[in-house]
């Protein structure tokens, strides 16, 4: 059930609004000023904010932007219900920070329509930053990983080389490099059958070609 907050301080309009939209299936909570929507909004994280213009101490404007800069509650949808065929405060708004309008007296139909769209973007929003936080926690995940075992390749006494099907090296230890006398650069122009002795040769290369063809 989609939560809807309703910033006004008409209360007959807030209880119009609450029967209506409580009829919807939605979930209703109201407040009656600025400051109090604004504390509601942080103790119930509505899914959208239906918020009037015209209101006391603090109007809609001012209410709105606080709301968008609040580092938990400014990706939630806001809707400011402005008097019909005042385009100035419809503008106002928008540049404040909602995303829709509404125009009083409410049309019914118009309003839940722009609800369902606000929900819906929200919703989408939402998968997207978890999709992201997933991707960048996976990330973090893979570079510990690849960091720990790095460091355990580094420092293992025994020599562990990685190359690839022509023989080139992809990684070699430092114990590797310490006991044969090279150094890291050195391995650029060279390949396995440059370091390793004439009668191993021919069992490494078996050896890799068969753990080259089991990962195809």
């Amino acid at each position: 059930m989609a939560k809807v907050l309703v910033i006004d301080d008409d209360a007959d309009f807030v209880r119009y609004l609450n029967r209506k939209l409580s009829d919807e299936g939605y979930d209703v909570v109201s407040a009656s000023s600025g400051l109090e929507g604004i504390g509601s909004a942080e103790l119930e994280c509505p899914d959208v904010i239906l918020l009037d213009v015209v209101m006391p101490e603090m109007d809609g404007y001012e209410t709105c932007r606080r709301l968008k800069a609040h580092p938990e509650v400014g990706s939630i949808p806001i809707i400011i219900v402005t008097v019909k065929d005042k385009e100035a405060e419809m503008v106002k708004g928008l540049d404040a920070g909602a995303s829709d309008y509404a125009t009083k007296p409410i049309i019914l139909p118009v309003l839940l329509a722009r609800l369902r769209s606000a929900i819906r973007t929200k919703k989408d929003r939402d998968a997207i930053s978890r999709e992201v936080a997933e991707r960048k926690r996976a990330e973090v995940a893979l570079r510990v990983s690849e960091e720990k075992y790095r460091d355990l390749f580094e420092n293992a006494h025994d020599l562990i080389q990685s190359v690839d099907a022509n023989g080139g090296f992809i990684y070699v230890n430092s114990a590797w490099l310490n006991t044969l006398g090279y150094e890291k650069d050195d391995l650029e122009n060279l390949t396995l059958t440059d370091v390793i002795a004439p009668e191993q040769l021919t069992h490494c290369m078996e050896l890799l070609k068969q753990i080259v063809h089991g990962q195809e």
